[in-house]
Parts: structure tokens; C-alpha cells; sequence
């Protein structure tokens, strides 16, 4: 069964919903790198878990998924700033691919 997962082509549904989210902002991909304890689908408390333990700060904004070319929507989500200025989205998804490495589409 297919599912919900990052675009990997940015098509105008996604840049349309894109800038009715968040306007100003450009949607970027930002690597997945989960933590070991980071728990499935718990982006803000893994995120502040991230930020007690190795400093930096939480980007809150909107991961963009699409579904075939039948659906795209935006989610609530956090990803770690990294003292050196990185985004890595820290938590686990269980519509990625984990045996590859991955990223998520960002606004």
C-alpha cells in the first residue's frame, strides 16, 4: 500500500500549498538523523530533548507530504537547529524509507 512520504519533485500543488502555509519562507530539504531515544511521531518533545543535550534551538514550521499525485498536506513539525548552524530532523517516521538515508521537505 502506498503511503504519505517527502516529494521527491516539487510540483505547483506543493509550491501552492507551500505559500498558503507559510509565505515568506522557502521550503528546503532537511536530513533525517533520529535519535536513539527519539520516540515515533514526537517531533516537539524530541526536539527539546535534543536542545537540553547538545544546545542549539528548535525550528518549529511545516513538513510537506504527498501521497501519489492524489494528496499533499502540511504537518506541524520541529526540527533541531544545531549549534553549527545544522537543521536534522531528529525524530523517526514510519513513512520513510529507514534503510536509506532520507530527508523531509521543510517549511
Amino acid at each position: 500500500m502506498k503511503r504519505e512520504t517527502t516529494p521527491q519533485k516539487v510540483s505547483d500543488k506543493i509550491i501552492e500549498l507551500c505559500n498558503k502555509v507559510v509565505p515568506e519562507a522557502e521550503p528546503i530539504y532537511v536530513p533525517v538523523k533520529a535519535a536513539v531515544w527519539s520516540r515515533l511521531h514526537e517531533c516537539f518533545p524530541n526536539v527539546q530533548q535534543m536542545v537540553r543535550e547538545h544546545g542549539g534551538q528548535p525550528i518549529n514550521g511545516w513538513a510537506i507530504w504527498q501521497w501519489a499525485n492524489i494528496l499533499v498536506e502540511a504537518e506541524a513539525h520541529s526540527v533541531w537547529k544545531s549549534p553549527e548552524g545544522q537543521l536534522i530532523d531528529v525524530t523517526p517516521h514510519d513513512n520513510l524509507n529507514l534503510t536509506h538515508n532520507y530527508n523531509i521537505y521543510f517549511r
